[in-house]
């Protein structure tokens, strides 16, 4: 794994990140909004979910999504 964290799909059962977001973008497979903005904060609770809520990353996380 690139990032070298193996456990991340047996504790993150819904995977979701920016780059596949930006795929769905670019192939128009979002038809409405809520579509794109329920994989946002999939991606954000992800981030909560395996780093824990008072992380260096979960912080860095929760500014992201503020500026969201």
């Amino acid at each position: 794994m690139k990032l070298n964290i193996p456990d991340y799909f047996t504790i993150v059962k819904n995977p979701m990140d920016f780059g596949t977001i930006k795929n769905n973008i670019n192939s128009n497979k979002y038809s409405k909004l809520d579509e794109f903005i329920k994989d946002i904060h999939l991606v954000f609770d992800n981030c909560f979910l395996y780093n824990g809520e008072n992380s260096y990353v979960s912080g860095l996380c929760k500014q992201v999504r503020e500026e969201f």
